[in-house]
């Protein structure tokens, strides 16, 4: 099995910095230089889809011929290939006043799907953040989709302040919001309390402390019209905004979406038999921040396990675990730039540490529970094993080169914490059967 290639279009290196977006295909703007970032971010999106991102001096963001140079040298091979897989008659030449060649297939075509495609359900599954909650709520309700609804799912709420949100922003707005109350504490239980309540075959998840980009609906919703067996798309998250040192080192570590990158990737069966094994997620499948089902992939795999997640001792990994038995029970997962959100990181170090050690746990918690539900599955983790330990040593490899510029205590904690996994799944398993016996107390 081959290894993974390292992503185009990412740098090597974060700062804390202004985020701006812009898109080859209108002219470069003057931007107003700020005195208070040393650096800016840009987001590149060539007719819609990113395709990288360039780490400037602020005095260079605010020229545009010089901008447009550092792009054209950061980004051209990315630039190159995204607009052959767009379908674009040339490579475009990145100039001041915007591109040569505006005709954009894929545009064209999420257009479409934004008018005729198929209804979406949009699950928000939330806990006391009525702030975010409504940011969020906000960006998803003036989609460019023409049918969908949106569920918001309180989980274990300790006040009524979610209920509140939900129905004030019910009233008037052009889509529905649909208020569900899960009392098991737990992302897992709130995610499938949000499918039972899911009124549609797409269901779409986003967190809470994310905005979504006008075209995320439709930009999901095409990668299903192309192929049936598409059980899964999951879409890239960006940094809503590099103000603090510990925001700057998440994205360093790969952000949400975990170093994937800006390139489109199917993972068919070929793909996960030559290339990436559905069991070895490294670079990660995709992310639970930004990721759609057809309800029938669902089905086929139980939902999402109660023992992973938020919420839980194991921290996290339910995404994950999703990912990996959906390709192993057959179907297709796409992992599709084109659908953007942009994530708002934790703000302070230890939060920061708190969440790498969480990823730690929950990765081997999702081997444990891997291999719990098919012990044959062994065989098969056994033969990764080489390919584990070489991607541990090598200090440029897809895990490690995001850890080099973080402290060296929160990159072996990660490690440390994997070990953890094992027993916090045992842990998690007992406590999903006690909640299980509880009253189910869900309400629409």
């Amino acid at each position: 099995m081959s290894l993974v290639p390292q992503p185009i279009g990412v740098p090597s290196h974060f700062p804390t910095a202004s985020v701006i977006e812009l898109d080859l295909a209108n002219p470069v703007p003057t931007l107003a230089a700020t005195e208070h970032a040393r650096d800016v971010l840009v987001v590149v999106r060539l007719c819609g889809t990113p395709v990288g991102m360039v780490v400037c001096p602020a005095r260079v963001a605010a020229d545009p011929g010089a901008l447009s140079a550092a792009i054209a040298t950061t980004l051209g091979e990315a630039i190159a290939v995204e607009a052959l897989s767009h379908g674009l008659t040339a490579v475009p030449r990145i100039t001041v006043a915007g591109l040569v060649h505006h005709e954009c297939p894929i545009r064209a075509a999420h257009d479409r799907v934004s008018r005729t495609g198929p209804a979406v359900s949009v699950v928000v599954c939330t806990r006391e953040r009525a702030d975010s909650l409504r940011r969020c709520l906000d960006s998803v309700r003036v989609s460019h989709y023409h049918r969908f609804e949106i569920v918001v799912v309180d989980n274990a709420p300790l006040t009524d302040t979610t209920e509140l949100v939900c129905a004030d922003m019910a009233l008037g707005g052009a889509s529905s919001i649909s208020y569900v109350r899960e009392e098991r504490v737990g992302l897992s239980w709130a995610r499938n309390a949000g499918i039972e309540s899911a009124a549609h075959d797409l269901v779409v998840f986003v967190d809470d402390d994310e905005q979504v980009d006008a075209g995320w609906l439709a930009a999901l919703a095409h990668e299903f019209e192309l192929d049936s067996n598409v059980g899964c798309v999951s879409g890239v998250v960006l940094p809503a905004e590099l103000e603090t040192h510990a925001q700057a080192q998440f994205e360093q570590f790969g952000g949400h979406s975990k170093g994937r990158g800006f390139r489109r990737v199917l993972f068919d069966q070929e793909h996960v038999r030559t290339c990436q094994s559905a069991m070895y997620p490294l670079p990660a499948f995709g992310v639970g921040a930004n990721m759609a089902f057809r309800r029938a992939a669902l089905a086929d795999i139980g939902r999402f396990n109660l023992a992973l997640g938020a919420g839980t001792s194991t921290h996290g990994a339910e995404d994950t675990y999703a990912f990996s038995e959906l390709l192993l029970a057959g179907w297709s997962m796409v992992y599709a730039p084109a659908a953007v959100t942009w994530h708002y990181h934790r703000v302070d170090g230890d939060a920061l540490e708190r969440q790498l050690a969480g990823y730690g746990v929950g990765l081997g918690a999702y081997y444990t529970a891997l291999v719990l539900r098919n012990p044959l599955r062994l065989a098969a983790l056994a033969r990764l094993a080489p390919q584990a330990v070489r991607d541990l040593r090598d200090p440029n490899s897809a895990r490690n080169a995001p850890l080099a510029d973080l402290p060296d205590d929160v990159a072996r904690g990660n490690v440390r914490t994997m070990l953890r996994g094992p027993v916090e799944y045992a842990r998690a398993r007992r406590r999903a059967r006690h909640q299980a016996r509880a009253p189910i107390t869900n309400r629409r």
